[in-house]
């Protein structure tokens, strides 16, 4: 099913398979817009912790099993905003058995899927066995060939989910732009090459960012999807504080780890999407602050 970007599916996930009162799995730390679109269908979003020493990826049998009774759907979302973490196969085949068990729909949010560095393989949802009895996997061109604002995406698996999806659809937009519909066709069809050397660009920068933070006494092992950096706080500094201090002496903007819930506590996102000469500055400036 074709979408206006991977956010709208999110959104018409939520009004296809949430009724009021039912409870949705998120983790947390997690993408934001994913609890907002819970609360707009008067679903209750139970938060379910990514924590660094579990590689990000939430334990399913640590959820309550009187909550996963409850639950009638879960957001995911690997290669992971803020983390960075990605999947992995035995995870994604506990993920369909918990949620067969469970009877819980998954939305597997997967715009980042050609976002991974040397090392790391891209996976899809849908490659576990019995995926598509139980979720959907919604992908997005915005990522890997640099359309964001086109607005273009796709729902895929679950007949039952995507026929739900769909109907909230016909009923709230008219479908794709033509001509964007044609540009995605391009980049699927002749310019896979350029994910590649998009990455390499990524992977300069990641690089001079792991550099500078080293610097400073940040040294840490990030994981290997999406265009994010998941940043420790320097000891002695919240979140909060760490990203304040980025702002007020050295006017370099990041996001704070509790912007995504309560476990991104002591970490600041970076993003690598910013022009090379310009990152370059920015972690100058930083080196200086924090150094002298």
């Amino acid at each position: 099913l074709g979408l206006i970007g991977s956010k709208e599916g999110c959104h018409h996930f939520v009004l296809a398979r949430v009724n009021p009162g039912d409870v949705v799995l998120m983790t947390d730390p997690g993408y934001p817009a994913y609890r907002s679109s819970i609360l707009m269908g008067e679903g209750v979003p139970y938060n379910v912790p990514i924590l660094p020493q579990n590689h990000y990826l939430p334990v399913l049998e640590d959820i309550p099993k009187d909550v996963a009774r409850k639950a009638t759907a879960m957001f995911l979302n690997y290669p992971n905003n803020p983390t960075g973490a990605c999947a992995t196969m035995d995870f994604l085949n506990k993920l369909v058995a918990f949620a067969g068990e469970f009877d819980i729909a998954v939305c597997y949010d997967n715009p980042y899927s050609e976002i991974v560095f040397a090392g790391q393989d891209r996976l899809s949802f849908l490659m576990a066995p019995g995926a598509k009895d139980v979720g959907v996997e919604l992908n997005s061109l915005s990522k890997p060939f640099n359309m964001c604002g086109w607005r273009l995406g796709m729902a895929c698996g679950n007949p039952d989910l995507i026929a739900g999806i769909s109907k909230v659809k016909e009923n709230t937009d008219s479908g794709i732009f033509n001509a964007v519909q044609y540009a995605g066709i391009q980049a699927l069809h002749n310019e896979a090459g350029f994910i590649e050397e998009m990455l390499s660009i990524y992977g300069r920068r990641r690089e001079l960012v792991l550099k500078t933070l080293k610097k400073i006494g940040i040294d840490f092992n990030p994981p290997r999807g999406t265009f994010y950096l998941w940043v420790p706080a320097p000891e002695g500094l919240t979140s909060l504080e760490f990203t304040n201090r980025l702002f007020d002496k050295t006017a370099v903007v990041v996001a704070s780890g509790t912007a995504y819930g309560q476990y991104g506590e002591g970490f600041v996102r970076i993003s690598l999407t910013v022009p090379d000469e310009r990152l370059k500055e920015a972690m100058g400036r930083i080196e200086k602050e924090f150094t002298k």
